[in-house]
């Protein structure tokens, strides 16, 4: 009995987990991201303190925390906000990295960032510029990992251009991406990201149809095996 009320289980709540696999797309243009993200949250750090980052330490944007840590694969430059000349997106702050980044040496490894949101996320991109076409970088949401160790990784260049856009919808809420460094060529050059933009997901979700369905399918399947048992 027990067994035939566990497998009837277990198939619906099966089901409904296969029927919520996250489906992810990502964006290399703004216009068909925000299209596809709907209205969007911006953080463009220009009203955030400038200075170095302390590895480890949770820093408060609007509508998400940063932290960095160290690269796995090794030791490198400061990361923090900044707003001089160097590796410039759109002439103001940003969260930048690499060669001479606050007085450190640029050689080694970009740091691991964290990204945790303040509610639930369906979508998240920014602007970048990468100066060193051989560094290659990856972002992991949902235990999913965009780009990786091949030329250009996360960040492809196109042509001579050294700077664009990455973005990601997904039809399940998330709650951090986490961006690393996974290869280089020598010197780390300037990383730069800039103009955050993320989507919160709404304050009470309700589940989707589908599972609510074939978990209700599974606890009529239980029902059944009961009401069979009682009349044998």
């Amino acid at each position: 009995m027990l067994t035939k009320l566990t497998i009837a289980l277990t198939a619906s709540i099966a089901l409904a987990s296969s029927a919520n696999a996250a489906v992810i797309n990502t964006f290399s243009n703004l216009a068909a991201f925000s299209a596809a993200a709907g209205t969007t949250a911006l953080e463009d750090f220009n009203d955030s303190a400038l200075g170095r980052f302390s590895y480890g330490v949770a820093y408060d944007f609007d509508g998400f925390t940063l932290t960095a840590a160290a690269n796995p694969r090794g030791t490198g430059p400061g990361v923090g906000i900044e707003n001089t000349a160097r590796s410039t997106i759109d002439n103001t702050a940003r969260l930048i990295w690499g060669s001479q980044t606050f007085g450190a040496n640029g050689s080694g490894w970009g740091p691991q960032i964290e990204f945790i949101f303040d509610a639930p996320t369906y979508a998240f991109g920014f602007d970048w510029r990468d100066t060193d076409s051989t560094d290659s970088y990856k972002l992991t949401v949902l235990g999913v990992d965009f780009g990786g160790a091949t030329t250009g990784g996360l960040f492809p260049r196109n042509g001579t251009s050294t700077s664009g856009f990455f973005g990601l919808v997904s039809d399940t809420a998330f709650s951090s991406v986490l961006l690393q460094q996974v290869a280089r060529g020598g010197v780390l050059d300037d990383m730069s990201i800039d103009n955050v933009r993320f989507t919160p997901a709404p304050a009470s979700a309700v589940p989707e149809p589908t599972v609510l369905a074939l978990l209700s399918l599974g606890l009529l399947g239980l029902g059944a095996v009961r009401r069979k048992q009682r009349t044998a």
